[in-house]
This record gives structure tokens, sequence and C-alpha cells, in this order.
């Protein structure tokens, strides 16, 4: 499955859960090795977001965890292209989050950020432990 997100533009909008994951584009953007989500061209600004669940609020996404290439070998994952972020607020359980997701949540789980004509691998988790982020590339991915 493929699912595309583009020219979207959110401003000065309130996202909360009492427990859940919360992120502007997606709350919880994790399904399974074969699905593949590309936003791009998209905008995020002066959102807040909150939720109690811990590290699960991000201005992009709370959750992200499409099981990616790299461990399937399937063109798969969550690519973001051409798209802006800036002055939002993501707290889970009183934490702000310094990155466009919240958590990396299943194996294989990985965050490509578009970068000088080219996706570069910016997260991911590949044991499929809770709590395992590896962030490769902070640079594209914070807010």
């Amino acid at each position: 499955m493929s699912a595309v997100v583009k020219n979207c533009s959110i401003t000065n909008c309130e996202f909360t859960s009492s427990g859940g994951s919360v992120g502007a584009i997606a709350g919880h953007a994790a399904w399974n090795e074969w699905t593949k989500l590309t936003v791009e061209g998209c905008s995020v600004k002066n959102c807040t977001l909150t939720t109690g669940g811990s590290i699960r609020a991000g201005s992009y996404f709370g959750t992200v965890g499409v099981a990616g290439g790299t461990v399937y070998g399937r063109d798969c994952g969550i690519y973001v292209k051409n798209c802006t972020w800036s002055g939002n607020n993501a707290v889970a359980k009183e934490v702000k989050s310094p990155y466009i997701f919240g958590r990396v949540a299943s194996k294989g789980g990985e965050l490509y950020v578009w970068e000088n004509g080219d996706y570069v691998l910016a997260a991911h988790n590949y044991d499929g432990g809770k709590e395992k982020d590896f962030v490769d590339r902070a640079d594209l991915v914070t807010e």
C-alpha cells in the first residue's frame, strides 16, 4: 500500500490525546513492511501537539514505524520531501520532542528525508524494541 500527502499547510492548530500518538500529518504512521508513506511539499507551523503517552508527539508524526527497505528489501518506509516545520511545540508527558516525530516504533521502521536530490535515512529502529530510536541525521529532523 502506498499513500501520499502532498502540498498541505497546517498552521496554528492544536492536537491533543490522552495517551495516543499525536502528529499534525499522522498520529500513528506505523504499518507493515509493504507500506510506503510519502509526505511532500507540506508545512507545519506554530502548532501545539500534546499527549499523555510517553514520547509519542512530534510536529509531523507521533509514531513512525513503517518497516523500511533496509531490513525487508522492499520499497517502503516514510519519506519526507521539500517540507518545512517551525514554531511547533510537541510535548509528551511534559517532555518536548526535539524532532518532527515522537518515536520510531516497529522493527525495520525507517524515516527518510530528502536532501540534495536524494532521500537520506534520518531515523530508524532495526531491533524492534520499544523506545529504541536511532536518529541518524538529527539535522534533518530537528524542530
